[in-house]
């Protein structure tokens, strides 16, 4: 990173938030944003026209997966670091935005300047959590060391993508879609849909519909 200027990406599908977060980072002088976008497209051609050096990835980019992004970012130039800024909750998808090779988990809920105090932890190589979220994943490794069978349950013990289809289905979007947007067939996105009913203990699909719309409308 350079020493002098801290180069900030930011990827927001939403442009008054990408702003407010604009004008918070700018009354910093060392702290610079030099590149926006609404979408993973923008933000890989935005890497290619800037020198970035820390990037600041919502997760719902339009129905695109900001976990892909995140992994996409670092596979472009593994030197950026990547706070994940997102209104999900943490403790669903911090664990797996650090799996993807973020530096940091962020919820929009929290206050403007914990949103330095996270840019500044990554800018010194180090990560950021909540202090609630470390101490989840402190004494999740504690039990898992003492019972190496632990088994999630709920919606933790979902993949990424099942997640990420069973997050498309409470939004309303049908099979068909989601197997576009995803590049799958219909008959994939299927099987996935009655892998995480099963997961998830529901005997028929609509009631699996319904929590995925309970899920996505309390995000």
């Amino acid at each position: 990173m350079n020493l002098n200027t801290l180069n900030i990406m930011l990827v927001d599908d939403h442009a008054i938030v990408r702003e407010g977060i604009s004008r918070l980072i700018e009354q910093s002088p060392d702290l610079r944003v030099c590149a926006q976008a609404e979408n993973t497209a923008t933000a890989m051609q935005q890497l290619n026209l800037h020198q970035v050096d820390l990037a600041i990835v919502d997760l719902s980019l339009d129905q695109q997966n900001g976990l892909e992004l995140v992994k996409a970012i670092l596979q472009h130039d593994n030197g950026i670091a990547v706070l994940v800024f997102s209104m999900h909750q943490e403790e669903i998808y911090a664990e797996r935005a650090l799996r993807a090779g973020a530096k940091g988990y962020l919820m929009k809920s929290e206050s403007p300047d914990t949103l330095i105090v996270a840019i500044r932890k990554l800018q010194q190589g180090g990560i950021f959590l909540s202090d609630r979220m470390t101490k989840s994943l402190l004494c999740e490794a504690i039990h898992q060391g003492r019972n190496h069978q632990t088994t999630s349950f709920g919606i933790q013990s979902l993949t990424d993508r099942e997640l990420e289809i069973f997050t498309m289905v409470g939004k309303g979007i049908p099979s068909k879609e989601i197997a576009v947007n995803l590049g799958l067939s219909v008959k994939t996105v299927d099987a996935v849909r009655q892998n995480i009913k099963n997961k998830l203990g529901f005997q028929c699909a609509s009631q699996m519909v319904k929590f995925a719309i309970e899920y996505a409308n309390a995000g």
